[in-house]
């Protein structure tokens, strides 16, 4: 299940407009930190890494 949202979110977060905030609430997420903190242990990287990465 994790590798799925992993997957999904990797592809909003190169794709959306929005700011990385609206999208950490879009996602069900209660706070940036705990969306970072998933992110990278899925990712292997921060989200805002990832972003200048892609």
């Amino acid at each position: 299940m994790q590798q799925r949202q992993i997957t999904e979110v990797k592809g909003r977060l190169i794709k959306s407009e929005i700011s990385t905030k609206e999208l950490v609430f879009d996602l069900g997420f209660s706070s940036m930190s705990s969306f970072s903190r998933f992110f990278k242990q899925y990712a292997g990287v921060s989200p805002s890494g990832f972003k200048k990465q892609h």
